[in-house]
């Protein structure tokens, strides 16, 4: 199989984000996609590795903002090149407010809409787990969306 044919599935960037007392995190994610929109059902799917699946299976809500096209590397690499399990991403990064659960919606440029949700379903699907959740609250915000496609091709250069 080529692996590089999944690359041309078209879909968003989005860092997923929880925050708990102890630790606030995120990850680069390309798996939202609405479900429903009476009522406003959301799924996502993140990698079983990493921090923020746990932190999401744990509290059972996410923040997810949908990064613009026009991000820069260096913001993608923050929540996206490096373990939280390692670093502290949020550690000198102030620009974001907590939602009704308690869970990281990130602002400025880089963010074009931002998601909160509640986790009411998973659904273990090898190497990652897809999390059913309702929407609680939704933001248009100015900007395009980067495509997957796109932040692929950014992130050669």
């Amino acid at each position: 199989m080529d692996i590089k044919a999944l690359f041309k599935v078209q879909c968003g960037l989005f860092v997923a984000a929880v925050g708990t007392p102890e630790k606030i995190n995120g990850c680069i994610t390309n798996t939202l996609m609405q479900q429903s929109h009476v009522p406003v059902k959301l799924s996502l799917t993140i990698e079983k590795s990493h921090l923020t699946h746990d932190m999401i299976m744990a509290k059972k809500s996410v923040a997810v903002s949908a990064i613009s096209a026009a991000v820069t590397p260096a913001y993608v690499k923050r929540f996206g090149f490096a373990s939280g399990r390692e670093v502290e991403k949020f550690e000198g990064y102030d620009d974001y407010t907590m939602d009704e659960n308690g869970n990281p919606v990130l602002g400025g440029a880089e963010i074009t809409a931002a998601y909160s949700l509640t986790v009411y379903n998973t659904v273990d699907i090898g190497t990652h787990t897809l999390f059913l959740c309702t929407c609680d609250d939704a933001k248009n915000l100015d900007g395009t969306p980067i495509t997957y496609w796109d932040y692929r091709e950014m992130m050669k250069k």
